[in-house]
C-alpha cells in the first residue's frame, strides 16, 4: 500500500506584503471576499479609527505607496487579510491540506485557517498585537545574515555584544539576528568582514528575544482568555517543534511564539519531511518561505523527485484559469500512481516547452510583463526547463579584463558594458531560473519578477563574489531594484570577474 504524501501549508509573517496584491485579490473575488473585508473593517475602525477597505479602493498599489506611506497598522491587517483570503481561494478551488504552520505573525493566519480560532478572533488578536506594539517604547531592529545558525552564534560571540540574538533560523543560508541597532551594526561589521552578506530588514521592532518580554506580558494580559473552536487542520508550531495541543491556552501559546521565542523553520521543514509531507505550498503574498524550504531540502531534492515546492504569489485567479485552459493540472490533481511529479507534469503538457506555453498565456491575458506569467504558469514548481547558453569557441572569449589607472588614479576598464551585462545576466538566470527573455534591463526586480530584497541580497552576494566587489558599509539593496543599475555598480566598481 502506498504511503499517503501530506501537504502543509504555509502562512508568511512580517515583510511579506506585497503592494497591490491585497487589492487585486478582493477584486478577484468581491463577493466571496466582502464579508471578511467588512469584518476587518470594523475591528480596524474600533481599535485605530481606519478602514482596509479605503487602502484598497486607493489601489493598494506601489505607486501609493510611495506617495503615501502605509501607516503600521494597515501593513499589520493587508498581511494576515493575503494569507487568509489566499488560504480561501486554495479551499474554492478543492486543495486540501493535512498541515498548517504560520512563520511568526503568520501563526495567527495559521490558527484562523485550521478553524481553532475564529476569523473576527484572529482579526481582534491582530489588532490587539499591533495596539500594543505601536505604543510600546521597545527600540530595536532586525537583519539577515547570508549563513547558518552556528556562524551567525560565532559572529554574535566574536562581535562581543551585549544586545544582538539570533532569532529566526530560515534555511542554511539565511539566519535573521534581532536587537539593538548599534549592537546588529557591530555583528553586521564582523560578518562583512568575513564575506557574509548583510541585509537591515528595516523593522522598528526586535522580534524573538528578550527584548520583546514587556510586550508580550502586556499582550498575554490584553488578549485574556482566547475562544477555542474545533480544529479542523493540524498545526504546527515553528517554534516549539510540535503540533498545537488544543489543552493549551491560545493566548500563552501566542504570546511566547510571536513575541518572544526563536523560529526554528529549518528544523520544522526537516522535521515536516519525516513526518511524510511532500507538498509545501506558501500562502501569502511573496515567495520567500517557498525558497527557504528548497534550500532547506536541497539535498533530498537531488534524489527525490516527488516533492512539489510552490506559492501561491501573485495572479492567482489568471494563473488557475490558465491552468484550466492550457491543460496544466490544478493542485489538487495527483499523478498516477508510480509516476513521478515531473513525468507527470510533461505528460500534461504534452511534452511541450512550458515558456511557449507561458507566452500563449501571456497572449491571452493581455500581459505586458512576461516575468509575471511565467511565475504563475510554473506553480509546480518542481519543473523549471532548463536555460541553456551556448558554449563560445575558445578564440571567440572575452580577453581577460584589464584594470588600469589613469593619472587622475582613476580606473578603467578594457571589458565592455555588454560582456559585464551578459556575465550578470547569467547570474541571474542562474539563481532565478528565469529565461533570459524575461530579465529586461529595466524591469523592477521586486514589483515585477517577484524577487524580494532577501532574494535580492543572495544574488548580489554571487554578483560581488563573481566581480571581487568589497562590501560597501552604507549600500542599501532598494536603491539597485534594476539589473541595469546592478551592472553600473559593476562597471564603475572597476572589479575583476573571478572567472
Amino acid at each position: 500500500m502506498t504511503k499517503k504524501m501530506k501537504t502543509a501549508l504555509i502562512f508568511p509573517g512580517q515583510g511579506s506584503y506585497f503592494p497591490g496584491i491585497l487589492s487585486e485579490c478582493v477584486q478577484s473575488y468581491p463577493t466571496e471576499f466582502k464579508k471578511y473585508i467588512e469584518e476587518a473593517d470594523q475591528v480596524a475602525h474600533r481599535f485605530f479609527g481606519t478602514r482596509i477597505s479605503d487602502f484598497i479602493a486607493s489601489g493598494d498599489s506601489a505607486a501609493t505607496q510611495e506617495s503615501k506611506s502605509i501607516s503600521f497598522e494597515i501593513s499589520q491587517f493587508a498581511i494576515f487579510l493575503i494569507d487568509y483570503l489566499h488560504f480561501q481561494i486554495l479551499k474554492k478551488e478543492g486543495i486540501q491540506s493535512d498541515i498548517v504552520l504560520g512563520h511568526s505573525f503568520g501563526e495567527i493566519a495559521a490558527f484562523a485557517a485550521a478553524e481553532v480560532i475564529s476569523f473576527e478572533t484572529a482579526l481582534r488578536i491582530v489588532a490587539q498585537r499591533t495596539k500594543i506594539l505601536k505604543n510600546s517604547k521597545i527600540q530595536g531592529t532586525m537583519m539577515s545574515f547570508a549563513c547558518d545558525a552556528s556562524k551567525a552564534q560565532k559572529l554574535i560571540e566574536f562581535s562581543e555584544t551585549s544586545d544582538a540574538y539570533a532569532s529566526n533560523f530560515n534555511s542554511p543560508n539565511q539566519t535573521i539576528l534581532s536587537g539593538k541597532p548599534e549592537d546588529l551594526k557591530k555583528v553586521a561589521v564582523a560578518a562583512n568582514a568575513f564575506g557574509i552578506v548583510t541585509t537591515n530588514l528595516g523593522t522598528t521592532y526586535p522580534f524573538h528575544c528578550r527584548l520583546m518580554e514587556p510586550a508580550a506580558l502586556i499582550f498575554q494580559e490584553a488578549l485574556g482568555k482566547v475562544e477555542v473552536q474545533s480544529q479542523k487542520i493540524a498545526v504546527f508550531s515553528p517554534v516549539s517543534l510540535k503540533f498545537y495541543d488544543t489543552s493549551t491556552e491560545l493566548a500563552e501559546h501566542l504570546t511566547r511564539r510571536l513575541f518572544v521565542q526563536q523560529v526554528q523553520f529549518s528544523q520544522t521543514i526537516n522535521q515536516l519531511y519525516r513526518l511524510g509531507v511532500r507538498t509545501f505550498i506558501e500562502v501569502g503574498g511573496r515567495k520567500t518561505l517557498a525558497g527557504f524550504v528548497k534550500d532547506i531540502l536541497k539535498d533530498v531534492l537531488k534524489e527525490n523527485d516527488d516533492i512539489l515546492i510552490t506559492s501561491t504569489h501573485t495572479q492567482w485567479k489568471e494563473a488557475v484559469a490558465a491552468y484550466k485552459k492550457f491543460g496544466v493540472p490544478t493542485l489538487q490533481t495527483s499523478p498516477t500512481s508510480g509516476a513521478s511529479v515531473s513525468e507527470f507534469v510533461l505528460d500534461k503538457l504534452s511534452n511541450s516547452d512550458l515558456i511557449a506555453k507561458a507566452q500563449e498565456i501571456l497572449t491571452e491575458l493581455g500581459r505586458r510583463s512576461l516575468g509575471t506569467v511565467v511565475a504563475a504558469a510554473t506553480v509546480l514548481e518542481d519543473y523549471k526547463p532548463e536555460v541553456k547558453v551556448a558554449a563560445e569557441p575558445e578564440d571567440r572569449k572575452a580577453p581577460a579584463v584589464i584594470v588600469s589607472v589613469t593619472a587622475g588614479g582613476e580606473k578603467s576598464l578594457s571589458k565592455s558594458w555588454p560582456n559585464l551585462q551578459k556575465k550578470v545576466l547569467m547570474i541571474y538566470q542562474s539563481m532565478t531560473e528565469y529565461p533570459e527573455e524575461v530579465l529586461e534591463l529595466d524591469v523592477d526586480l521586486e514589483a515585477e519578477l517577484g524577487l524580494d530584497s532577501v532574494k535580492q541580497t543572495q544574488i548580489l552576494g554571487k554578483i560581488q563574489e563573481e566581480f571581487s566587489i568589497p562590501q560597501q558599509a552604507d549600500f542599501q539593496i532598494k536603491n539597485y531594484n534594476t539589473i541595469r543599475k546592478i551592472i553600473d555598480m559593476v562597471s564603475d566598481s572597476g572589479s575583476v570577474a573571478t572567472a
